[in-house]
């Protein structure tokens, strides 16, 4: 039973100026204003945090400068259904980056976001609808985590409880969960410097990371929802070294054990939901849940790109 994996090497790219309709973009800036119509007196639809990602429908004026930036009004696309008007001297489209694996993939890496503690990255994919509701999703989890780390840091919660509420705002549902729509078992990943080497390194990351509780629950999720029997079906309870090692025994390749941490962690991650009907103490509780969860996933991303 093997997974067709995609194989995904990202690069730290600089934001350039949006400047063709049709792709995706992300936003760098603190709460870009979306307008109903393109100039600065029209109504403010909503406000969109550092990393969302938008869709650029048409550009629908000639380059102008607005604060001291060089850009142009275009109609944009964003969410479970929003629209407006930005000036896209605060949106990036990164280079695109070829991929190596079993599909054509095309992925974008936006710079980084330095917080006064830290930094986080973005990603976004143009694989499909699916995969743009996806990473976008993730995007979301791991600014939330860049947030809150800096609202805790700083003693400034309302940062983290505003983030929330527009993320409310966008989910008709009003809840935040990270879910993996129509996605099947082709999901990005990395590319693998040496199958020795990044075995053993899947290994380290995720103990490293997570501590041997979780890391088997993740594959538990995963290998349950791909394959109907979890890892702890057939091994017990595992450390993540003992886990990975006899899965690679029972004819899973690397790369599937590598997709199945990331998914089962992600399942991890979206049970931290949000809802409306929470008081606030209970909100900000789910938000520094999934926050210390993405602040791990972005450890072990990085411990693990070190296999590109």
């Amino acid at each position: 039973m093997r997974l067709r994996a995609v194989f995904l090497t990202v690069c730290l790219l600089c934001g350039t100026q949006a400047q063709a309709a049709g792709d995706m973009y992300i936003v760098i800036a603190d709460a870009l204003k979306v307008r109903s119509g393109p100039n600065t007196y029209s109504d403010v639809v909503t406000k969109l945090p550092y990393g969302d990602a938008v869709r650029v429908s048409s550009v629908v004026s000639d380059t102008t400068r607005i604060g001291g930036k060089s850009g142009k009004w275009v109609y944009i696309t964003f969410g479970n259904g929003g629209s407006g008007y930005v000036f896209d001297a605060f949106l990036s489209l990164p280079n695109k980056v070829k991929s190596k694996g079993t599909r054509s993939f095309s992925a974008y890496r936006q710079g980084n976001k330095h917080f006064r503690n830290g930094r986080y990255y973005h990603a976004i994919s143009s694989f499909s609808t699916a995969w743009d509701t996806a990473t976008a999703d993730l995007e979301r989890m791991r600014a939330i985590g860049g947030l809150a780390q800096t609202a805790k840091t700083q003693g400034n919660i309302k940062l983290a409880k505003d983030y929330a509420d527009h993320i409310l705002k966008m989910d008709p549902g009003n809840k935040y969960a990270l879910e993996i729509k129509g996605l099947g078992r082709s999901r990005s990943t990395y590319s693998w410097r040496s199958s020795e080497y990044c075995s053993n390194r899947a290994v380290k990351c995720l103990a490293m990371t997570w501590g041997p509780d979780v890391c088997s629950t993740a594959f538990g999720h995963y290998f349950k929802k791909e394959f109907g029997f979890g890892v702890n079906d057939v091994i017990g309870s595992p450390s993540c070294s003992y886990a990975i090692n006899t899965a690679l025994q029972e004819g899973f390749t690397e790369q599937d054990l590598q997709i199945a941490a990331v998914t089962g962690l992600l399942d991890e991650i979206g049970s931290a939901g949000l809802n409306h009907d929470s008081g606030f103490g209970q909100l900000i509780g789910y938000i520094g849940y999934g926050a210390s969860l993405a602040i791990k996933f972005n450890v072990f991303d990085t411990c693990m790109r070190k296999c590109n």
